[in-house]
């Protein structure tokens, strides 16, 4: 996949997730980026499915074969944690966090182990069984952004608001905002109660 973001699938990813989940902001960091990374992959799979410009420059069938099973493998991986991240978020939000916040911390853990690091039946397992299975295993690889910026998450909640404002605002279009209680954004033209 690169380092390169892809602004079209991130912005096919952010709008996903915020569909399926909403903000993220109310989860740890490395969960919502954690998150993001899978969307982002899912997303950028889909997009370019069919699409592997790589193997065809491969010297060899047997280093094609070997590629395209370690690409099937990794989207496999990606698709089936995509399918469960709602039971994993709906299950981290259902902790209260204020009067549980040793569950809260649990439940994050277990899942980002379950995620980033591919531990199977996590949550049956002990943190120290965990901690035991993550200096053996290597993580998922994630998607790392080229400069590091503020995180995937962060990056799709831009690519969301850059989404809305240019769908949402044209010099051609005339508008009336009202604040307060009943705050709107209304695009015009705009009729006023006074003419």
């Amino acid at each position: 996949m690169g380092n390169q973001i892809n602004e079209t699938v991130l912005e096919e990813a952010a709008h996903d997730l915020h569909h399926h989940h909403g903000s993220l902001m109310d989860l740890p960091e490395e969960l919502r980026n954690t998150i993001a990374s899978v969307y982002y992959e899912v997303h950028w799979i889909r997009r370019y499915e069919g699409a592997m410009p790589l193997v065809a420059h491969l010297p060899s069938q047997k280093d094609q074969e070997k590629l395209l099973d370690a690409a099937m493998k990794q989207f496999d991986l990606r698709l089936g944690q995509y399918r469960h991240l709602s039971t994993y978020v709906e299950m981290v939000r259902e902790a209260d966090k204020k009067e549980q916040p040793n569950l809260y911390a649990m439940l994050t853990r277990v899942v980002i182990d379950a995620i980033k690091w591919n531990i199977d039946n996590a949550l049956q397992k002990s943190a120290f069984r965990r901690s035991l299975e993550r200096l053996i295993k290597k993580p998922v690889p994630e998607v790392k952004l080229v400069p590091a910026r503020y995180g995937l998450y962060s990056e799709m909640r831009s690519a969301l608001y850059r989404r809305e404002q240019d769908a949402t605002f044209s010099n051609d279009d005339t508008y009336e905002i009202v604040l307060g209680p009943e705050a709107r954004i209304t695009r015009g033209p705009v009729i006023s109660s006074d003419s």
